[in-house]
């Protein structure tokens, strides 16, 4: 009787003793998608983020430990109207940080334009913290973009308010303001970069300059000094504007100059080429004289009457920098020199020029100080 050695029968009747091929290989490993295993994954990661997100909110204070929701810092604006060469806005808020050290840097989110932007701007004041809160200001042009979205907010807030008050929406200066400031909310994050004033020893004299908005990087290092105790060091800040009345930008800052020993010198280089038409229509003698004046409106307004700080004109036009950081290194004491300078790259490249010039390897060698010279600066597209 036929063996089946155990094979099934085939389809078609036969025993199924057809001799068997190789062995098969084992079925390859499913690829099927595992949803359960995916879905446990995917919600634990959320959680884990959504509570992260929570603490560092909470810890940093973006929001309210007592309420629900997202709470950001509201900057009063001030606007100053530019139509030429676009309005520059001004932002001033209080936020219960630690204080940031000179020259690092946040980013600003204005959750009113976008909140998927956020952009790099440098605090023009020295970090001061009162009652756990601790004092932002920014300057800024708006060009386009945020910025100019940002300003373009301001002036509606800004005529809103104007219409609802019978206070005018203007001063004699042109600058926009109002009864009660507009504010827009703002989150930020940092402080980011390298600190400027780690290796400043008490000694070291300070000489800034700055182009256009380059003042907020500048104008904090000699803010800064005014918590330290008096000494013999030089201090002074040249700062090139387009026009005299920028001086408005910075009004409290440069006010509070007036406790130190620092002269503050103003270059209006727009203000030369209109001096410059009108010069046409007058005799030389008048139009240098026109110079001088409009030149000296600047630090004029900002002098404060028994002010210590000595403020000088400028001008009009570019300064000489060659010759303005030779002749402060010439008038120093002692010790070495110490050149903070934020700006458009012309004036940058003229800055790095006259600070290589000044520096002199054989007489620091023979122990004069004074013609050590170091740069440390920001170079700025605009201005």
């Amino acid at each position: 009787m036929p063996q089946n050695n155990g094979a099934p029968p085939s389809m078609d009747g036969s025993s199924g003793d057809a001799p068997q091929g190789p062995p098969q290989p084992p079925p390859p490993p499913s690829n099927e998608f595992n949803i359960t295993n995916f879905m446990v994954d995917a919600n634990s990661d959320w959680l884990f983020k959504q509570e992260g997100g929570k603490t560092f909110l909470l810890h940093y204070n973006f929001v309210d430990g007592t309420k629900r929701g997202f709470v950001a810092a509201h900057a009063a604006i001030t606007t100053f109207p530019d139509e030429k060469d676009g309005d520059v806005v001004r932002l001033d808020f209080e936020h219960p940080h630690d204080p940031w050290a000179v020259g690092q840097h946040f980013y600003l989110c204005f959750t009113e334009s976008s909140i998927f932007q956020s952009h790099p701007f440098t605090p023009l004041n020295a970090a001061v913290t009162i009652n756990g809160r601790t004092k932002h200001s920014y300057v800024f042009r708006a060009k386009g973009g945020e910025t100019k979205k940002i300003a373009q907010i301001a002036a509606k807030k800004l005529a809103a308010a104007a219409t609802a008050s019978a206070t005018p929406s203007e001063d004699k200066d042109g600058v926009i303001t109002a009864a009660s400031a507009p504010t827009t909310p703002v989150v930020l994050t940092g402080p980011y970069g390298d600190p400027i004033m780690r290796n400043i020893t008490p000694e070291a004299n300070i000489l800034c300059v700055a182009g256009g908005t380059g003042i907020t990087y500048v104008l904090p290092a000699l803010l800064s000094l005014t918590a330290s105790p008096a000494s013999p060091r030089k201090l002074e800040l040249i700062w090139v504007v387009r026009h005299a009345k920028d001086v408005d930008w910075v009004k409290p800052e440069l006010a509070a100059l007036e406790a130190l020993d620092v002269t503050v010198r103003i270059f209006a280089t727009r203000d030369a080429a209109s001096s410059s038409s009108d010069a046409d229509r007058s005799s030389e003698g008048e139009a240098d004289e026109e110079k001088r004046a409009a030149g000296a409106v600047a630090v004029q307004k900002m002098r404060a009457r028994g002010a210590a700080a000595s403020f000088r004109s400028g001008g009009l036009g570019h300064p000489d920098l060659a010759l303005l950081v030779r002749e402060f290194v010439q008038a120093t004491v002692a010790a070495r020199t110490v050149v903070f300078a934020s700006g458009p790259g012309g004036l940058m490249t003229d800055a790095r020029a006259a600070v290589a010039a000044c520096n002199d390897g054989g007489k620091v060698w023979k122990g004069d100080e004074r013609f050590n010279v170091d740069l440390i600066h920001d170079e700025r597209m605009e201005r």
